[in-house]
């Protein structure tokens, strides 16, 4: 439940150009109802931080409609190769 809020949280932020880095990477800074406050500011529509969220969700649901139609898969939705493998770190001497 937290990833999915989280996914709708981002695509919302994503989808006004805010920057990830000023809300927050664990949503400490702004949370959804401060977005929705800026975001009625700046366009005059008016909304609170619940209809933010079901806007990121409905933003998430689209991308993920346009990937399975572009035929991505279950299997294609993973992170990449290299944050399952440990790399060996390389010792400098320190001089």
């Amino acid at each position: 439940m937290l990833v999915a809020l989280d996914n709708d949280f981002n695509a919302a932020v994503n989808s006004v150009e805010a920057c990830l880095f000023l809300t927050g990477a664990a949503r400490g800074n702004l949370d959804e109802n401060d977005l929705a406050w800026l975001v009625s500011a700046a366009t005059g529509v008016q909304t609170d931080g619940d209809g933010l969220m079901k806007l990121g969700e409905r933003i998430f649901n689209v991308e993920k409609a346009f990937n399975l139609r572009e035929g991505m898969r279950r299997k294609d939705d993973t992170l990449s190769e290299r944050f399952f493998v440990e790399i060996a770190t390389r010792r400098v001497p320190l001089v």
